[in-house]
Parts: C-alpha cells; sequence; structure tokens
C-alpha cells in the first residue's frame, strides 16, 4: 500500500481499523489528490550545556508577565558590536571577518568576553539579543507564554513549500503549530507511555554492543566506524519508538542493508552537509538553485520519500503478529487517527522526529562515550551502580532505571560540557527587561546556555566533569544555576523527544557498563585514544 491511498475498508483486523480510520478522514477532509502524492515525491573542547528536565528536575515553567522596572536602561544603550550601514555585523560572518559558520560557537565565546552577559547585534536586515545570564534565561522563558515564537528555518522552508508539504512542528507557529505539538507530545511526553519503549530499546542497545564485540580486531581495537554505528542505534531506537518496526540495523549478519535505511542515514548526512550554508550564508538559492541548494532539494525529497515507504510499512505490519517488546500503541498509532491532522501533518511529525532522533542521540551518544573514557573514575562509579542495580548483562528495566542516578548525572554533565544545541531563540510579541535593558517586541532573543555552562559564577567549577554537581543528595558541591544548562529547551517549545532521547542515553550507556569490567584489558569503545574498557 502506500501512505494516502485509497485503502480498503472491509478489513477487521487491527490493521484494517486504522487503515478505514485514516481511509475515512481522508474522505472527510477532502483531501484524495493531495494525499496520494504522499510517499512518492520525486563539539570540541570548551562546549558547554546539561538537562534540568526528565533527568531529575522539573521543567515546568509560568507564563505571567515579568516586571518592568521603572529603572531599565533604553535598548539603545545595550552594549554589542557597531557594526555596518544596512549590513550590520554581517562582514564579520564571512570569509573576510573572524568567525567562520562551521564554529559559529567561537563568535557567541568571543561576544561574551567583549561585551559581557547581554549584547545586541544586528546581522543584514535582523536584530538579536544575546544573553548569558541564567537569570535573564529564566525570565525569558516565564514569559514567552503557550504559543511562543521563534526564527523560523528559511531554506528548510523554502523546500516545503515548493515540494507542496506541511512546514511541520518546526517552522509551524499559532494555533496550527499547537495542533502538531499537542497530537504528539500527549504520548511522547507522558511519563507512563515513554517508559513503554524500555523493553525494545534495551534489545536494541544490547544490539549494539554485540556488535562492538564483534567487531574488534585481535589488537582490542574497534575495526568498525563508531559515528556510523551510533547512527545506526539511534535510528533503530527511534524508528522503533514511533513506528514500532525494527530495521536490522545492527545485525552482525547481514548481508543486504535495508533500501530505506540507507536512504535516511544518506540523506540526513546530505542535509546537515548543506542546511547551514543555505540557512545562514546569503539566500542565493531564492534567486537561482546553487549546487548547495540541489543537494539539499534532493536529500529532502529523498528523506520524506523513505519516510512515508516506512510508515507504509508500519500500518502493514499491524496484520502480521506483534513484537512483543513493542509498547502497545506506537506514537503513529497515536496520532493517525488525529481528526485535526491531515496526513501531511502526520508524515511531517513522523520524519521530523526520526531526523532529530538520529542525529542529536549519536551526537550525545558519541561524547557520553568519550567523556566516560576520559574519565576512569567516574566509568567505575557508573559501573558499580548499575551492577548493583541489573547485574553484570542484565536487563535494564522500567524499574532499574529509576536507580540510576549517578549514570543519569554523568550524562548532564556530558550535556553541558557537550551540547548538542550551543543556541536557541525565542521572539517575543512584548516588551522585556533582561540584565536592566528593555529589549521591544519581535527582536529575535538568543539563548547561548553554550557559553553560560562554562562561567564560573553560573557553574562552580566548570573545568571539572564533575556528574556529583546533579546529584541533590550531595551537599559538597555547589549546585549550579537551575536555568543555566537546559539542552532541551524549557516550555512549550522545549525539545518534544527529550523523554525518548534522554532513555535512550541512560539505557545505551547503563548498557555499555553493566557489559564492561575495568579489570579486564579489552576495549568495547576507543575514542581519541581513551578507552570503555570490556
Amino acid at each position: 500500500m502506500t501512505f494516502g491511498r485509497n485503502i480498503p475498508v472491509s478489513q477487521t483486523t487491527r490493521a484494517g481499523k486504522m487503515k478505514r480510520a485514516l481511509h475515512q478522514h481522508l474522505v472527510a477532509r477532502k483531501l484524495g489528490a493531495d494525499a496520494a502524492t504522499i510517499g512518492r515525491t520525486g563539539g570540541e573542547k570548551g562546549t558547554f550545556s546539561p538537562p534540568t528536565s526528565v533527568l531529575g528536575h522539573g521543567d515546568h515553567v509560568g507564563t505571567g508577565p515579568t516586571a518592568q522596572p521603572c529603572t531599565a536602561r533604553p535598548f539603545d544603550e545595550m552594549p554589542g558590536p557597531r557594526g555596518l550601514p544596512l549590513i550590520g555585523s554581517l562582514m564579520d560572518y564571512t570569509p573576510l571577518g573572524p568567525f567562520s559558520l562551521k564554529k559559529l560557537h567561537e563568535s557567541f565565546f568571543e561576544r561574551y568576553r567583549q561585551f559581557g552577559k547581554i549584547s545586541k547585534e544586528t546581522i543584514g536586515n535582523k536584530c538579536f539579543v544575546s544573553v548569558y545570564d541564567p537569570r535573564d534565561i529564566e525570565t525569558l522563558f516565564r514569559t514567552e507564554g503557550p504559543n511562543p515564537s521563534w526564527m523560523q528555518l528559511m531554506a528548510l522552508g523554502e523546500v516545503r513549500k515548493r515540494l507542496g508539504k506541511s512546514m511541520g512542528m518546526i517552522n509551524e507557529s499559532g494555533e496550527k503549530w499547537r495542533q502538531l505539538r499537542y497530537a504528539a507530545q500527549s504520548k511522547l511526553l507522558d511519563p507512563k507511555s515513554v517508559c513503554c519503549f524500555a523493553p525494545v530499546l534495551d534489545d536494541i542497545a544490547q544490539g549494539f554492543v554485540d556488535k562492538m564485540r564483534a567487531g574488534r580486531t585481535s589488537t582490542f581495537e574497534p575495526s568498525i566506524d563508531m559515528d556510523a554505528e551510533l547512527r545506526k542505534w539511534s535510528l533503530e531506537s527511534v524508528v522503533s519508538a514511533t513506528l514500532g518496526i525494527r530495521l536490522g540495523c545492527l545485525q552482525t549478519d547481514r548481508q543486504d542493508p535495508d533500501k530505506d535505511t540507507e536512504d535516511l542515514l544518506e540523506s540526513s548526512e546530505a542535509f546537515l552537509e548543506t542546511w547551514p550554508t543555505l540557512e545562514l550564508g546569503p539566500p542565493l538559492y531564492m534567486l537561482y538553485p546553487t549546487k548547495t541548494w540541489r543537494k539539499f532539494l534532493r536529500a529532502n525529497e529523498q528523506w520524506l520519500s523513505a519516510a512515508s515507504r516506512m510508515i507504509d510499512r508500519s500500518l502493514d505490519r499491524n496484520e502480521s503478529p506483534r513484537d512483543p517488546l513493542q509498547p502497545e500503541v506506537t506514537l503513529l498509532e497515536h496520532i493517525v487517527t488525529r481528526k485535526e491532522l491531515t496526513p501531511d501533518d502526520i508524515v511531517m511529525i513522523i520524519t521530523e522526529l526520526i531526523f532529530a532522533g538520529i542525529e542529536s542521540s549519536a551526537f550525545a551518544m558519541t561524547y557520553n562515550l568519550y567523556t566516560m573514557a576520559k574519565n576512569p573514575a567516574v566509568q567505575e562509579n557508573a559501573r558499580r551502580e548499575v551492577h548493583a542495580a541489573v547485574g553484570r548483562g542484565g536487563e535494564i528495566t522500567q524499574d532499574a532505571l529509576k536507580s540510576l542516578k549517578y549514570v543519569k548525572a554523568c550524562i548532564k554533565e556530558t550535556f553541558r560540557v557537550f551540547p548538542v544545541f550551543s543556541m536557541r531563540n525565542r521572539i517575543l510579541d512584548r516588551e522585556i527587561v533582561l540584565s536592566g535593558y528593555r529589549v521591544p517586541p519581535n527582536v529575535i532573543i538568543r539563548v547561548l546556555s553554550h557559553v553560560t555552562g562554562q562561567v564560573p559564577e553560573y557553574v562552580p567549577e566548570p573545568d571539572r566533569f564533575l556528574p556529583e554537581r546533579w546529584l541533590r543528595d550531595d551537599p559538597t558541591l555547589p549546585k549550579p544555576h537551575p536555568f543555566a544548562v537546559r539542552p532541551f529547551g524549557v516550555g512549550s517549545r522545549s525539545c518534544i523527544g527529550q523523554r525518548l532521547a534522554e532513555q535512550e542515553l541512560v539505557i545505551l550507556l547503563a548498557k555499555v557498563c553493566t557489559t564492561s569490567s575495568q579489570s579486564a584489558n579489552l576495549t568495547l569503545v576507543s575514542i581519541c585514544g581513551n578507552q570503555i574498557s570490556l
């Protein structure tokens, strides 16, 4: 079948009911012709930023207005680079300037050194305010309201417009964004629902560990591409959670790789290779199709096509016996009958979650393994905790997850040192006072917690890797400001897949620990000459 095509309604199986509901949904919304096209679309050292949401701290944020002191200084007096008429400081981000688009985080650190905890900057026709003080970050998030806005991704929005696709949660705003967000978050942000993914995520994590063992050479060094295998692990995990199907990415005896798997991994890599140039550079693609734009367009077409085929497989797999490791209801099954969503909306929700799941989880896990290997004492403490909870080689169950406080603290601390996202932004429809300056509406406010996590005033002893700083029952260490390190964001625009991502990381890191022994002289993971022994 093809997702969006006319679907037989005479079936009485679970899959038949789902297909019948989707068919009725299409007819009711008169989407026949449009819906039928779905599925046929031809850190280095010094980066900081950790979590405080699911891994230990509450993430509730109020929406009341922030007090506006009468003594606040006008916006014009806020420090920042002077820039040139019409283009501002745009030249600073070209080959003629001091900053590189590939290392944009370096500009954040330099601006902090130049201007302090708040600064403004005009780049082209856009005005930015950069905030580093966690008190300002808290004020901002408590002021944003239930429908926060952010700077849209122009290149991504343009390619989706040209392909005739939904803007998705990333680029939508207002009521449409709320529909998409709430349809997915009722499943993904519910702790009980996410805990149901633990059995299958544990099985996938075990497959990753087994493949790492099988890939060792006689010199005990891995003979496989760690980055590639982590991307396969994260793809297998997120597809299993959202669609309830297994791709077999980590099977050691597999000869022919799955085409959809190859397409997703290849297109996501091409996306990341081309998007920064299009998004941060001059929008030449609006004038003519540059080489980078053509590659970006092909990547999006390839991605959407592969994701649509996977959705078809997920719907069809309900006609077969159900995998006992899978949750009773997948995310797709949860959202497919939502009347407010079009089939295009459903495809875009799934594709965005899969894409984000591949890249962010793989990146985060890479540096969790690195920090664990770099700090043998931390590695040993985590190993002891896991062995006490599940034994050597035991299953990481829902109950075990609750007791792995030190492992979760290690992940928090790794996020502080190596954040997945170095910047977040918000656009308010009202004036706000930050660090004593009045910031007018419609200014792009950048939250640069990448830098905040390295400032001793906000995070004591930032140069030390200290998971203990996140343990509530350890009074020996001063605690960071709660808004200094928020890798998943805060409020209704926070990362919708944060609970799933955190569970993936905890399970795999614990699985590595529970199958390893520091006394043995075998290497499971070797990164930059640092080892996790097995």
